[in-house]
């Protein structure tokens, strides 16, 4: 948790000392309703997390369990509104500083990366955190790009470092973050 909660206030710090203009977040706000219709729907209907959560029911031809995963939550109540909350601060500083299908490329590959791992480390679990912080990820990869001079390179994309621990450590969120970055990375490349 605590994690989590580092990675997204690295991730939203420098728009917020930048006072950039930022627009109406559209993409953060889409994805915060389908989220919030997913966490309804486990709600009412049980059965729906034990069928959409990652589990090593992968290998045994359920690979939609990849997909589905990162777009519920087995953290509850408190676990989906702390994942709502790094949306908005995440997905609203991302969609100042990328372009959107980046942003989307992020969340997905970062959701996928992430469940891979999981399939590893914790093979049973649901949870948007993973898909968020793939956008966090892209979004300190842009930030590192972007940077005028080697040393503010370096500081603007420090947080990837703990995105590495975090790998290092078996934390699944912090493969997703390193994910998102590749993403990033490829992404800004193949504008440029």
């Amino acid at each position: 948790l605590r994690r989590k909660v580092l990675l997204a206030s690295a991730a939203v710090g420098p728009a917020i000392r930048a006072r950039r203009r930022l627009t109406v977040p559209k993409l953060t706000l889409g994805i915060l309703v389908v989220l919030v219709v997913c966490f309804t729907a486990q709600i009412s209907f049980p059965a729906l997390l034990s069928l959409s959560e990652r589990s090593p029911m992968v290998v045994h031809g359920q690979a939609w369990r990849l997909i589905t995963a990162p777009w519920f939550q087995d953290g509850g109540l408190s676990g989906t509104l702390l994942n709502l909350t790094m949306l908005v601060a995440i997905g609203w500083a991302a969609e100042s500083e990328l372009k959107r299908r980046c942003w989307i490329a992020a969340y997905v590959c970062g959701g996928l990366a992430g469940g891979l791992a999981g399939l590893a480390w914790q093979p049973i679990g649901a949870g948007n955190s993973i898909a968020i912080l793939g956008v966090a990820g892209a979004l300190f990869a842009a930030r590192g790009i972007r940077a005028e001079s080697p040393p503010q390179r370096l500081y603007r994309a420090s947080p990837l470092f703990i995105c590495l621990l975090m790998a290092g450590l078996r934390d699944i969120h912090g493969v997703a973050a390193l994910a998102g970055a590749v993403t990033g990375l490829i992404s800004i490349s193949a504008t440029a």
